[in-house]
């Protein structure tokens, strides 16, 4: 068992011109410019661009054997929503050059979605100083929030690189990994320490997401009072460590916002020490 796959060989598998796959049919790596296969790395894995059977998709390439894989993808196309991708699993498909021969690993595959990331977005939008730009993004992003409040699911992983904005403005949700529910195998997922509160740990309710949610919509918000440079670099105003330690970039960004007072509340939750809940979170983003 490969643990953990090295990305050169993951890549050197994807631009083989042997077989590289057993189910998957008509695969072909997209390239850039250079030459080189169009890919994205990712904690858990690397995401390539590739057309199957003549349609752009993504495919996923894990680092690691996937226990909720085909459990998720399952579970989502059960469902009836555009703020998930539609993947498919297959466990044990992608065949990887080792030192001891070939071995395989698991992958998934979903439509490509057109469009950039929520992070790409932000940050042109402040380099651009379009404070416009950054209030739409807002209100997208608090309909996507209670598009996921009011559904059986929750993310599990919420920062504006999981969030594609498409081409008509409307928001998507890529990388399910950390997917909740109810019905769904248990998950070891704690998120991205940047967007969660440290004590939501492995804990897996319907309030997983209530942090990441408070903290990316409040960000957006101060941005359109003060779309400062070092977003660019940062990609926020302020993290969850500097809500919860008081720390004076939060601060300043509460201040810029306080007079909307849903906004001023989810504040005072985001520095709240002691719970990872948002109580009332679905009224407070109503009231926004």
């Amino acid at each position: 068992m490969l643990h953990p796959i090295l990305g050169v060989s993951i890549i050197s598998s994807i631009t083989s011109s042997g077989k590289v796959v057993k189910n998957i049919k008509g695969f072909v790596p997209k390239y850039n410019s250079q030459g080189q296969p169009k890919y994205y790395a990712g904690r858990k894995g690397f995401l390539f661009e590739v057309d199957i059977d003549g349609k752009q998709h993504a495919l996923k390439c894990y680092t690691q054997p996937q226990k909720r894989g085909e459990a998720i993808c399952n579970y989502i196309l059960q469902l009836s929503t555009d703020r998930l991708p539609t993947p498919t699993f297959y466990n044990q498909e992608l065949l990887i050059p080792t030192l001891m021969g070939v071995e395989s690993i698991d992958v998934s595959t979903y439509p490509w979605i057109e469009g950039k990331t929520l992070d790409f977005e932000i940050k042109r939008s402040v380099y651009n100083d379009n404070r416009e730009s950054l209030l739409r993004l807002a209100e997208e992003f608090r309909q996507l929030a209670l598009d996921i409040l009011n559904s059986p699911w929750r993310h599990g992983d919420i920062k504006p690189e999981n969030i594609i904005v498409r081409p008509n403005g409307k928001l998507c949700l890529v990388d399910v990994d950390a997917l909740w529910a109810p019905s769904l195998p248990p998950c070891n997922e704690v998120g991205t320490p940047t967007f969660t509160h440290p004590l939501r740990g492995t804990n897996r309710d319907e309030h997983i997401d209530d942090y990441s949610i408070a903290l990316v919509l409040a960000n957006l918000h101060a941005l359109v009072h003060n779309p400062a440079p070092e977003v660019i670099k940062k990609g926020l105003l302020f993290t969850a460590e500097e809500a919860l330690g008081g720390h004076p970039l939060f601060l300043d960004a509460v201040s810029a916002i306080a007079s909307n007072s849903a906004l001023a509340t989810l504040c005072e939750a985001l520095s709240n020490k002691d719970s990872y809940k948002i109580p009332n979170l679905i009224k407070l983003l109503c009231d926004v």
